[in-house]
């Protein structure tokens, strides 16, 4: 087991490594209700194609300590 910290320290706007253990989806929230596989598809591709990925947006957890709670990409993630 790793003796590393989780997450490097909090400071506002930046990219951090987070374990995924530690990042939990909001309950009933989902924009978007239904994804066509089309569409899902199309992005795929493009992912294999253009090697371009957007990183997730995570909060703090309103109350798991250390933990995240995913904001947007919860389909990147």
């Amino acid at each position: 087991m790793s003796t590393q910290p989780a997450i490097a320290e909090h400071q506002e706007d930046t990219t951090s490594i987070v374990e995924m253990r530690l990042i939990h989806k909001r309950k009933d929230h989902n924009p978007r209700k239904v994804r066509s596989k089309a569409r899902m598809d199309d992005m795929r591709e493009s992912i294999r194609v253009n090697r371009v990925l957007q990183p997730i947006l995570l909060r703090p957890h309103p109350t798991l300590p250390d933990e995240y709670e995913l904001v947007a990409g919860e389909t990147r993630f």
